[in-house]
């Protein structure tokens, strides 16, 4: 575990280097460990190569499909889905943190996925990661979904954080997953009294990133505007947190209602969001993404 930051400016410049250069070399594996990863779909497909790299509670957001939960049931679906578990996905990572104890982390990015023969289409991925006593990464959560337009890197600004985050007192991982979750709940709340425009980007941090590739709080609000009016509802299904206190996720499912020339639409969705701390204290989202789902 990284050694908790402390509060003395003359400590902080006795420990620095050596915080800096774990959080580097924690980073890399984190990195080392989606490209790999990478690598391994994009030559063996996710049938193959995606259960072998999760944890036994780990969670697959398939577009089309149900949130799904547990290796052995992923495993089971994508083994009988011969189309998806076939597919072929290289991405590349643009962004990428962890916590502070570095055991939490994501990575999210783009890539060519192969759909079938040799057709491609943009690909977008968010993963949350778990990093073991062992020290060896493994996904807790797996976001693909196609995407308009597959990004080589993120605009100045949104790429992965520079600065170490801070270890807070007190804090457990249950705890924060707890708290995450009560930030998700209270996300949806305000997307149903102000509209989901509204919420999205009040809840944003000043860093948001959407896998769609919508960027920072206003421009994430704007793109919600000029739709058909609509109403989203969602409630968080699972999450987690890390133990130094200052980042965590959660995934759950979402109900969409549009009116469309008159008449209602429904539409079924399933979310990754990722969460961080803010200096304030404050929960504010890093990154969400989604696909859609079928009706319950």
């Amino acid at each position: 575990m990284l050694t908790r930051l402390l509060t003395s400016g003359l400590a902080l410049v006795a420990i620095g280097t050596p915080l800096a250069a774990q959080r580097a070399s924690a980073h890399a594996a984190l990195l080392a460990a989606d490209s790999a990863l990478a690598a391994t779909v994009g030559r063996d497909g996710l049938g193959a190569a995606l259960p072998p790299a999760m944890t036994d509670d780990a969670h697959l957001l398939e577009a089309g499909q149900p949130l799904l939960g547990g290796r052995a049931a992923i495993a089971r679906f994508l083994a009988a889905d011969a189309a998806t578990g076939a597919i072929r996905f290289s991405w590349r990572a643009i962004r990428a943190d962890l916590s502070a104890d570095g055991r939490v982390g994501y990575t999210m990015g783009y890539g060519p996925m192969r759909v079938r023969g040799d057709s491609t289409v943009p690909g977008g991925y968010a993963i949350a990661w778990r990093r073991g006593a062992d020290g060896r990464w493994q996904v807790r959560a797996f976001l693909r979904a196609p995407v308009r337009v597959a990004l080589d890197s993120a605009p100045a600004g949104f790429g992965t954080p520079a600065a170490a985050h801070v270890e807070i007192a007190g804090a457990t991982a249950a705890r924060t997953r707890d708290e995450v979750m009560a930030a998700d709940v209270a996300f949806a709340g305000t997307a149903v009294q102000r509209g989901a425009g509204e919420a999205f980007g009040a809840w944003a941090a000043p860093d948001a990133a959407m896998l769609s590739g919508t960027f920072g709080p206003e421009a994430i609000r704007a793109a919600f505007a000029g739709g058909p009016p609509t109403s989203y509802r969602w409630a968080p299904v699972d999450g987690e947190g890390a133990a130094s206190g200052e980042l965590g996720w959660t995934v759950g499912t979402a109900r969409v209602e549009a009116t469309v020339d008159g008449k209602p639409r429904v539409n079924h969705t399933k979310y990754l969001t990722v969460w961080k701390r803010q200096p304030d204290g404050s929960w504010r989202w890093v990154f969400d993404g989604g696909n859609g789902s079928p009706a319950p």
